[in-house]
């Protein structure tokens, strides 16, 4: 038994050695984006045993036991765990992309506080879309075991699109469609080709991003902003749309205050889009998704858990 799951883990690390190999070629990447990608890298490769892939079920997002059994510490942990590499390759390609250009604009801090709130009201968000869809339609949501970071994501997704909202992402990497429906749109698409992918997990994380973007989070968002900044001691500076330059600030993404630039149209953020194949292997966004996916469900089948 020990042999064969030591010749699993040995498989399943391909994932995990692809991502490294990005990080390597991504060039300058801000702190905030860094440190969790290699955390959520730890934790796969059982850096951090408590939380490593052998407790999925354990530790799963499962909205019944949260609330009959008050198990809350299945509202954090699943965030930070992963079915398998190639999930983990995908969410972490993902948050490479968001996170190297959300960070740079509104600075470390911001993106901090903005990362951890979502990270604890996603699943929050999730729970409660569980239990509202079980008792409006009858259906089992409150009784599956969810994963991943990708509700998260999904969170950071509305926010980006919500700065450029003129803008075209290309689904498939060749269909044009508007990015104040794009997140719409994925979930959609995602739940039609990955059936066992967490469709509350992703709702939820949308949900986060829409109450961001409206302002109903700026009650918490702002203290926390505060707080964060005292607590560093200015050690996450604020943001800029300026590639980083040689220095080992500018190095994690570190600037000037121009926080103007983060509060406007989203015309600066929009105009960052650039070349990112130097870490996604030339394939956009959507491509990446599917590669990843078809990989992650060839590997997956028979599990008991969906992906987030």
């Amino acid at each position: 038994m020990f042999r064969n799951r030591q010749q699993r883990r040995q498989r399943d690390t391909q994932g995990v050695m692809l991502l490294a190999f990005h990080l390597l070629n991504a060039g300058p990447i801000p702190p905030v984006t860094l440190i969790t990608i290699l955390a959520q890298m730890a934790i796969y490769l059982d850096f951090i045993p408590f939380l490593g892939p052998e407790k999925t079920l354990q530790l799963c997002l499962r909205p019944d036991l949260i609330i009959q059994q008050r198990q809350f510490y299945r509202l954090i942990a699943p965030v930070f765990m992963h079915a398998d590499d190639w999930h983990l390759y995908y969410n972490m390609v993902s948050m490479l992309w968001k996170g190297k250009r959300m960070e740079r604009m509104m600075g470390g801090v911001q993106f901090l506080a903005i990362l951890l709130i979502f990270v604890v009201l996603t699943p929050v968000a999730t729970v409660g879309i569980s239990l509202g869809l079980d008792q409006i339609f009858d259906t089992a949501y409150s009784y599956q075991c969810g994963v991943g970071f990708s509700g998260v994501l999904f969170a950071l997704k509305v926010v980006l699109n919500h700065l450029r909202p003129h803008d075209h992402e290309f689904l498939f990497g060749w269909l044009p469609i508007p990015t104040r429906y794009a997140s719409w749109i994925e979930l959609g698409v995602i739940q039609m080709l990955t059936p066992n992918a967490s469709f509350v997990g992703h709702l939820g994380g949308i949900i986060c991003g829409l109450a961001y973007t409206n302002g109903l989070l700026n009650v918490v968002y702002y203290p926390l902003v505060s707080f964060l900044d005292t607590a560093l001691g200015g050690l996450l500076e604020n943001g800029t749309d300026e590639e980083p330059r040689s220095n080992w600030s500018n190095w994690f993404g570190n600037s000037r205050n121009q926080q103007n630039r983060w509060s406007g149209s989203g015309q600066q953020i929009g105009r960052q889009q650039g070349d990112w194949s130097a870490y996604t292997g030339g394939l956009s966004e959507e491509e990446q998704m599917n590669r990843a996916r078809e990989e992650s469900l060839r590997q997956r089948r028979g599990y008991g858990w969906n992906v987030q």
